[in-house]
Parts: structure tokens; C-alpha cells; sequence
């Protein structure tokens, strides 16, 4: 089941296939008469960079004597002037992910182009199907005179089109590209074509500014399309100025336009087979670690009738194998970490800019990276970290007077890292400062499955250390005389007020205690010898122990006791030390954690979902597991009148809806903790699995502390299962 295939060109973008080699991305839409792609750039963003962490708009950040005054609002209640004072806080918007550009294949000949001209459903009849198999990532559309293979190769830094049949040279296509971007330069030969495009300094809404004294990133597309007797073989590269998040773009043209047209003169001079060689060796190096195999009764079957037949044994086949191929695709050393769409955005005004939303969104899409064993897909965001550590560090002392490094809810390529908004927003949502916590814990994961050495265990011990700087001097005393953080928000929720309005702003909220020690704790195990070991001993001893919980047994998301407005919110933050987290539970706490999921309901966004789910596994639940996925699973297209309804569309992509990849990328990390589990000590094989998957076999679960698992399970038991040491882990540059 590791191939996806349709017997129809895609109509539109969610139906179209993606590639990609964590820098260029493409969506195929697999028509044999006109072949067309969309491209993404991982570097594709709007704006520049800002190392001293002030935005455009630093006029709002408040001087540090505004925090003071801010926090005793909280303690006294005034929720309106605590309102107020924190949107003082917010400073501007983060920057846009944008598409890159379209390449079309177009024929020479009038006379037949007509017949790729027409519109899908008008024309004849003729056999076709486009197939994505994703255990090489290799595309291919197939017609009846037509046969197209495409792929991007991350060995050679091109995307390779091939055409092959006798009809390549009748209709003798040629590239044409197409930009919703400024265009610089371009210029046409009688094999291919270049441009040179500038993203945008602003892109506000979908409308797109270059200010002129502003820096930007400047991309350079070469193509050349060679024709031979029996095939014609097309090279296509991609080379920006992006050079990195704390670095304005060097914006010598020329050399990218030199740099992009070498690409492709050396990968026609290799040839198709050569390329495809070392490009399906490299792919299928990270896709065979770990290896799904379900009793699929009929894995030729297209998807559209896969979808349609609903069976839960080949959808979930289907969705683990996409999610680590999306993650392989998106995520790769060199690169930047997946958006919330990826490496693929059609949008020049995407959902919430395609941003790196760092209160649940970016972290959910690397949970699958540990246990799966792709330690590779994990690189850019620990390069990421090192460059928000610098940014960060600006943001806390300009705005808090602390130090180490924070980031907030949103980020960017430039690693913008203080209170998105410009006043006028929901500290809910705009006022979390911890999300450079929560990204760093997600790379700490790897440390515990084996994955994550020498110099790589070195650089994220600098940058934990920076962070709990931060955390420590961020700690106040609350009454009760133990450690708690003021203000605090539980991302995106809020509280009912007596005057009927709603609050955002508290003390102590159970996911900023959770991470707080989650972090204090690693420290301990990286640094145990640092600068700030004794604080951190001392702050953990006066940390709350346990969960939290409210007389009627749930679990409190606030500290003073205030209940959400909304029952069933789709964030599910005050679990965060249950997953992605190893929080040990006692049987009250185990109850508690159950009855807060009950309470929230199951259905919600598709990452939602997929956060309850692993919830779930961890209380041993697969009945529930397999509930949500089924719901996961759903036509995302259905006419509904629930906002927040998880599902999938036609080419399988997630749905928020809109569109957001972290459903697809955190699915495998669902199946595997229903699968296995090591966070207690021992491995646990079966612990939640959902009932509808009685059967099947799985090669390469990585374990703690450095296990890998091969396990095979009939009629819900195990029938035999292997554990083996991992060797030393690969350096993630």
C-alpha cells in the first residue's frame, strides 16, 4: 500500500501529489497532455531577518516596568487591565511561507494542443492514471501515448521530469513558468527558460509589498528540457539567497542565476538513470526504518475507492505510510523545518501565513520523527533553535529583563520570536512565552530513543540551557509559597467572568508547570554541572507535584481555578505532561485524565484529534484510539456544520480544515504508540490497539533508551516480537 493512485489527472490542488526534498517542493498534477507543477521553496517566505528580535512594530513591547504592573493585575483580578496591559506586549506579525511558481509543459503545435486545452471532464475517454509511490518518491502520470516520471532529488538539488512515448516528440513540449511573485529577470531559449523572482517584504492578506530599502529573498529558477529520440528528460533547480534566519539575503543574483543553471547542466550531463539510482537510495534509506504491514485485501486500489470504502485496516495503512513519507519529503537537514503546510502552500494568503504555530502545530509535526527512527527530519529544527536562542535572547531581555531565550506562539523563518498582534489581539492566544520550551523538549525526545549524540547532544544542551535561564527568571512565588508563572495563559482557551465577559490571563497554568519542569529536568540530565544547576535543583523542589485536579475530578487548566468557556476546546494543553510528555500517573490522576478527555469530546480539528489519540494510547484506551481515527479519516469535502471537523481530502492531505499537514505528520506517531510504548520503564507492546486492527506486522519502532522493535500481532495478540540495540546515532548535519 505504499503507492497512492488516481485514474484521473487532479482538478485542483487537494487532489494533486506532492514531492520533495525538505528544500523544493512540488505538487503534480499529473496530466499526461499538460503536465503542470507547483512549486514550493523551503526559504520561500516573506520579510527579513531581525536579530535584535524588535519588529516593524516594537512601538508596542512596553518597557520592562510594564510587567510588574501587569502581574499584579493578575493577582488581584483585574482582568480587563491585565487585558490591556498585555496587549502593550504584542509586536507585529510574523512572516508569510509563499509558492514559488508553476511549471507547465505545453505543446508546440496548435493543431494538438487543443486536446490539452480542453477541459478534463470534455475529453475522450482515454486509459490514464497518475501514481505517487511513496516508497521511492517517484511520480508518475500515464496515458495512453504519454508516460511522465518525476522526482526531486536531494543528492543532485533538482526536480527531474522525464517523458516518455512516441507522441514526446509530435507535441514537443516545452517549460513555461508562471510566478505570483515580482519577477526580476527572465529570459527564454529554444530548451528551457529562467527567472529570477524577489519574495515580497510584506505580505499582509495576500497582498504582496517589496519596500524598496527593505531586504528580501531573491530565487533563481533554471529549466532545460532536452529531447531525445524516444524520451525527453527535463532538469529544473531552485537557489535563493535565504542564508539563514539571523543573515539578510546576499542578493548577488548572478551567482544564484550561475548556481541554478550548473544544477541542471549537471544533471542532464548524469542522465535519467543515474539520478534516479542515487535518488530512490537516499529516499528509501529513511522510508525502510520502520516498515507497516496490514492485511490490505486489495492494495492496487485507488484511492478515491479507498476512501470511499472506508476500511479501516487500509486507510490506516494508507495514512501511516503517508505521514512518514511527508515528513521525509518536508523535513531534511539543510533545510527548515515543515510549516503548517509543509513544504507545500498554494496560497499567497495562507491560513495563519503558514507560520510555525509553537503551541502544539510544530511540535506535533516532528512526534513521529523519534520512534519511527527519522532523526534526519528533526536537523532543521534543531537549527532552527539555535537561531530563535539569538533572537530569543533579545525578546527576553528587551521585553521581560530576564535571560536565556523565549519564543512565543508564532514563528517564522526569521525566527521572530516576541507576542505576535499589534495590540489588537487575544492575549489567549498572542501571550504564551513558551513556546521555545515546548520546541526544545521536542528535540530533547531524540536523546531518549538513542537518537541524538556527540555534537548534536552539545548544541542542545546550549540551547536548554538558554532556555531554562529563562524559565528560572520567569518563576515567581505564588502564595502558597511554591513556584508558579504570572501571567499565564493555556494556549487559545479562556476562562467565563463574573461580569459575563471572558478571560485569558491567570497563574499557574497546568501546560506552563508541566513544561517548566519538563525542561528544568533535562537540564539536569545535559547540564549537570552548569551555571544554573543549583537554581534548578531548588526550583524543582518547590515546584507542585502531581496533576492538578479540580473537586469533580478533572484536571485544573489554570491555577486559581478557573473553568474553560468552552467544555470541548480543541487544545488540550493541561495534558501536555501526559503526552507528548512521560508524566508517571496514579490511578486518581489516570481517572482524571480520562474524564478531562470525555469532557472535551472527541471530535475537533484533525490535529486535535490526533493529540487526543495519543492521550488515549497512553491511558491504554485503543477502543478510543481507533474512534478518533476513524474520525481523522472522514471526507474532508462533506457538506458539515462543525467547524473544527478533522478529515482527510482527496489527495489525503489533513484537514484542519483548512488544509494543515500536522494530522498527516503526527498519524504514524498515533499508530505507534498504540503499538508500543517505552516511557515507563519497560517496552509495552499492544498497549492500545485499536480494535479494528487485529492483525499485522511492524519492522523498526525505536524505543527508549535505544531499542528497535520488530513486532507482529494476530487476533489482537502478540505472536512474536524482537528488540535489538541501536547502533550510534547519525549526526543530524
Amino acid at each position: 500500500m505504499s503507492r497512492l493512485r488516481f485514474e484521473a489527472p487532479a482538478s485542483d490542488w487537494l487532489e494533486a501529489l506532492p514531492l520533495g526534498d525538505g528544500l523544493l517542493g512540488a505538487m503534480c498534477f499529473g496530466d499526461p497532455l499538460r503536465p503542470r507543477l507547483a512549486l514550493n521553496h523551503t526559504t520561500g517566505w516573506s520579510g527579513g531577518p531581525n536579530p535584535s528580535g524588535a519588529s516593524a512594530t516594537a512601538e508596542h513591547a512596553p518597557p520592562v516596568s510594564v510587567l510588574q504592573p501587569l502581574r499584579d493585575a493578575v493577582t488581584r483580578g483585574d482582568h480587563a487591565e491585565a487585558d490591556r496591559l498585555a496587549r502593550l506586549f504584542q509586536e507585529g506579525d510574523v512572516a508569510t511561507f509563499l509558492p514559488l511558481a508553476e511549471l507547465t509543459l505545453v505543446g508546440s503545435e496548435p493543431e494538438v494542443e487543443a486536446e490539452a486545452e480542453a477541459p478534463l471532464d470534455a475529453r475522450s475517454a482515454a486509459p490514464m492514471e497518475r501514481v505517487l509511490d511513496l516508497a521511492t518518491a517517484l511520480h508518475t502520470a500515464r496515458g495512453a501515448e504519454l508516460t511522465h516520471e518525476t522526482f526531486v532529488s536531494a543528492d543532485s538539488g533538482v526536480l527531474v521530469h522525464r517523458i516518455v512515448g512516441a507522441a514526446q516528440r509530435r507535441r514537443a513540449f516545452r517549460p513555461v513558468l508562471t510566478s505570483p511573485l515580482r519577477v526580476d529577470d527572465q529570459a527564454s531559449t529554444a530548451d528551457g527558460v529562467r527567472m529570477l523572482l524577489r519574495f515580497p517584504t510584506d505580505a499582509d492578506d495576500g497582498v504582496l509589498t517589496w519596500a524598496p530599502d527593505a531586504p528580501s529573498v531573491s530565487a533563481a529558477i533554471a529549466v532545460r528540457l532536452v529531447h531525445g529520440a524516444d524520451a525527453s528528460l527535463l532538469a529544473l533547480a531552485v537557489v535563493t539567497d535565504f542564508d539563514g534566519p539571523l543573515s539578510a539575503p546576499h542578493g548577488r543574483t548572478d551567482e544564484l542565476m550561475r548556481a541554478a543553471s550548473a544544477r541542471v547542466d549537471d544533471a542532464l550531463d548524469a542522465g535519467w538513470e543515474a539520478l534516479r539510482t542515487a535518488h530512490t537510495t537516499r529516499h528509501r534509506d529513511l522510508w525502510t526504518r520502520t516498515v507497516l504491514d496490514l492485511p490490505v485485501a486489495d492494495p492496487s486500489r485507488t484511492v478515491p475507492a479507498a476512501i470511499d470504502r472506508g476500511d479501516p485496516v487500509e486507510l490506516t495503512q494508507l495514512q501511516f505510510d503517508v505521514g512518514r513519507y511527508l515528513l521525509i519529503t518536508a523535513a531534511r537537514p539543510g533545510g527548515l523545518p515543515p510549516s503548517l503546510q509543509g513544504l507545500w502552500n498554494a496560497e499567497i494568503a495562507p491560513p495563519w501565513r503558514s507560520n510555525y504555530t509553537t503551541n502544539i502545530n510544530t511540535e506535533m509535526n516532528h512526534w513521529a520523527a523519534a520512534v519511527t527512527g527519522l532523526p534526519e527530519c528533526v536537523a532543521p529544527l534543531l537549527d532552527h533553535l539555535e537561531a530563535l536562542a539569538v533572537t530569543g535572547a533579545a525578546t527576553a531581555e528587551r521585553v521581560f529583563g530576564a535571560r536565556g531565550w523565549l519564543s512565543h506562539h508564532n514563528s517564522d523563518a526569521w525566527a521572530h520570536t516576541g507576542a505576535s498582534g499589534v495590540g489588537e489581539d487575544s492575549p489567549s492566544w498572542s501571550f504564551w512565552p513558551f513556546g521555545g520550551v515546548w520546541l526544545t523538549l521536542t528535540v530533547c525526545d531524540l536523546l531518549d530513543v538513542g537518537l541524538l549524540g556527540g555534537a548534536d547532544r552539545t548544541r542542545l544542551a546550549r540551547v536548554v540551557a538558554g532556555c531554562v535561564a529563562w524559565v528560572l527568571d520567569w518563576l515567581v512565588e505564588g502564595d502558597d509559597g511554591q513556584l508558579t508563572t504570572r501571567p499565564s495563559t493555556s494556549p487559545e482557551n479562556e476562562f467565563p467572568l463574573p461580569d459575563g465577559g471572558l478571560g485569558a490571563l491567570a497563574s499557574g497554568s497546568t501546560m506552563d508547570l508541566e513544561l517548566t519542569r519538563q525542561i528544568l529536568e533535562r537540564s539536569r540530565e545535559l547540564s549537570p554541572h552548569g551555571e544554573d544547576a543549583e537554581r534548578v535543583d531548588a526550583a524543582l523542589a518547590r515546584l507542585p507535584e502531581g496533576l492538578p485536579l479540580t473537586e469533580d475530578g478533572v484536571v485544573r487548566e489554570w491555577g486559581d481555578g478557573e473553568r474553560s468557556a468552552d467544555p470541548h476546546h480543541r487544545h488540550v494543553s493541561h495534558l501536555v505532561g501526559v503526552y507528548p510528555g512521560t508524566r508517571s500517573l496514579t490511578e486518581r490522576e489516570r481517572s482524571a485524565v480520562a474524564r478531562t478527555l470525555e469532557q472535551r469530546g472527541d471530535d475537533s480539528t484533525g490535529w486535535s484529534l490526533m493529540w487526543k489519540a495519543c492521550l488515549w494510547a497512553r491511558l491504554g484506551r485503543g477502543d478510543k484510539v481507533g474512534d478518533l481515527m476513524a474520525l481523522s479519516r472522514r471526507p474532508a469535502t462533506a457538506e458539515v456544520g462543525f467547524a473544527h471537523r478533522g478529515g482527510l481530502y482527496p489527495n489525503l492531505f489533513a484537514a484542519h480544515p483548512p488544509f494543515q499537514i500536522d494530522a498527516n505528520l503526527a498519524f504514524p506517531a498515533v499508530l505507534a504508540e498504540s503499538l508500543m510504548q517505552s516511557h515507563r520503564g519497560r517496552v509495552e507492546l499492544l498497549p492500545a490497539l485499536p480494535p479494528d486492527l487485529p492483525n499485522g506486522r511492524i519492522r523498526g519502532l525505536v524505543a527508549r533508551p535505544g531499542i528497535l522493535v520488530d513486532l507482529e500481532w494476530a487476533e489482537g495478540r502478540v505472536v512474536s516480537w524482537d528488540e535489538r540495540r541501536l547502533g550510534d546515532p547519525p549526526g543530524l548535519r
